[in-house]
This record gives structure tokens, C-alpha cells and sequence, in this order.
């Protein structure tokens, strides 16, 4: 989709977990965060019992999303992000 479309960000709800996998749910997040970056796509989790991931290919864009979550009262202690 970031290749035919070219959107500024994505934003997308992500409730998949797999239990038999060996993984924790945020480990698995860490996962799927690792095989975007590899593709040059950058990311963040709001993570909550409703995980949301965000995905910009600028850094400037996925900070702005993520200083406009924080403005609306979302604690940092909620988002997976590597910075």
C-alpha cells in the first residue's frame, strides 16, 4: 500500500496475537515494528487492551502523531517506539 498509494501515515488496528507463538504480545509488536523498519517504513504502538499501530516513512510525521497523542492526555508509558 505505501508503494502504490503513498500516504503520509497509516494507522492501523491490531489486535492479532498469536498465543502458540512463543512470543508476548509486545514482543510480537517488536517483531512486526522490526519487519517494517527493514522495509523502510517507521513505527509506533499505542499499546492498550486495543493496539493501534502508526507508520510513517519520515520521522518528522510519526512525531507529530506521536506529540499530538501525548497532547490529548495519552501517557509516553503507552507507546512501544524505539527512538
Amino acid at each position: 500500500m505505501n508503494e502504490e498509494l503513498h500516504p503520509a501515515y497509516v494507522v492501523c488496528f491490531d489486535q492479532s496475537y498469536h498465543r502458540a507463538g512463543g512470543l508476548t504480545r509486545q514482543q510480537q509488536r517488536s517483531e512486526k515494528r522490526r519487519f517494517l523498519s527493514k522495509r523502510g517504513v517507521l513505527s509506533l504502538y499505542y499499546g492498550s487492551h486495543a493496539p493501534f499501530l502508526f507508520a510513517a516513512t519520515k520521522i518528522e510525521t510519526l512525531d507529530a502523531i506521536h506529540t499530538r497523542l501525548m497532547s490529548v492526555g495519552i501517557p509516553e508509558c503507552r507507546f512501544e517506539r524505539e527512538l
